[in-house]
């Protein structure tokens, strides 16, 4: 059997930074809290950085209200957190990612208000545990467990994504499967899909005041979402996007199978138009479980299962 390499023992920025310029397969694990008054880069594309928190705190520089992102990755940087309480934590504006990024073990702390997010993925995320948290609050903005930017590609089969606000936000291409996740914010949806394509497998979504999922076609006409044996609980209908499922801006979501129950509306195209295809499913709410507003390029519902 082959062995592992020894881990770098890290102790300041400075060593964290030597060591992931190098190539090839470096394990790297924290010995201390780090406060970091620069972004670690990651820009060496042949790296392969595991980063073992070990129980300790990344903590960042904040600058004209905005804290740093604490790590930009190039290459592969795989996340982990090793120690018995699994406590180690990453607070910032969040990290960049891209390269490739494995999120296995540990958490990332978005704590801006306004904006950020716990990862701001623009190359490929793999997630399989961990916790990303958006803690931040609304100001004008608000930050996201994860913020998937165009041509990007984000997988999550594992680990907690937490948001009172918007819990990712998604512009490429997204798979969420066997997750459970929660929002509190009126007007605010729990995932919002602004174009790419999304695919939803076992999702279990909670949402009080806002709503569950929206595909808008603003920023991409092709913007569409595929709901399959997912389960969306919406209660406290506050506003008109306290809904399960809804399309605004030619958006399109397809639903194949699973429970959608609401105390407003269950599946909703808003009045800048869109389509929803029911292709199976069971629909509950208490003021509309099928509702279209007439506008854009035109609202469709399609009912077939």
């Amino acid at each position: 059997a082959g062995t592992q390499a020894l881990p770098y023992l890290v102790e300041t920025p400075a060593q964290f930074a030597a060591v992931a310029s190098l190539s090839g397969a470096k394990f790297v694990k924290l010995q201390n809290d780090l406060y970091l008054e620069s972004t670690l880069t990651i820009n060496n594309a042949e790296a392969d950085v595991t980063l073992d928190l070990n129980g300790c705190e990344i903590t960042v520089q904040k600058t004209g209200g905005k804290s740093l992102y604490a790590i930009d990755n190039y290459a592969t940087l795989r996340l982990r957190d090793n120690s018995a309480a699994q406590n180690g934590v990453i607070v910032a504006r969040g990290v960049e990612n891209f390269g490739t990024m494995y999120i296995e073990r540990g958490t990332i702390e978005a704590c801006d208000d306004g904006g950020g997010a716990a990862v701001l993925n623009e190359g490929t995320l793999y997630m399989t545990g961990g916790v990303l948290y958006a803690a931040g609050g609304i100001a004008g903005n608000a930050p996201c467990a994860i913020n998937n930017r165009e041509n990007a590609f984000a997988e999550v089969t594992g680990g907690d994504l937490i948001s009172a606000h918007w819990t990712i936000c998604s512009l490429g291409e997204l798979v969420l499967k066997n997750l459970e996740l929660e929002n509190e914010t009126p007007h605010w949806n729990c995932i919002k899909l602004f174009g790419g394509k999304a695919l939803l497998d076992n999702v279990t979504i909670h949402s009080q005041y806002g709503g569950g999922i929206e595909v808008t076609g603003e920023n991409d006409a092709s913007a569409s979402a595929i709901l399959q044996n997912c389960h969306f609980y919406q209660s406290v209908g506050d506003a008109h996007n306290s809904m399960c499922v809804a399309v605004s801006n030619g958006g399109t979501a397809t639903i194949k199978s699973g429970t959608y129950e609401s105390v407003k509306y269950g599946a909703y195209v808003f009045n800048s138009g869109g389509t929803i295809n029911i292709e199976g499913g069971t629909f509950s709410a208490a003021e509309a479980v099928l509702k279209a507003d007439f506008g854009g390029s035109g609202s469709f519902i399609n009912v077939s299962g």
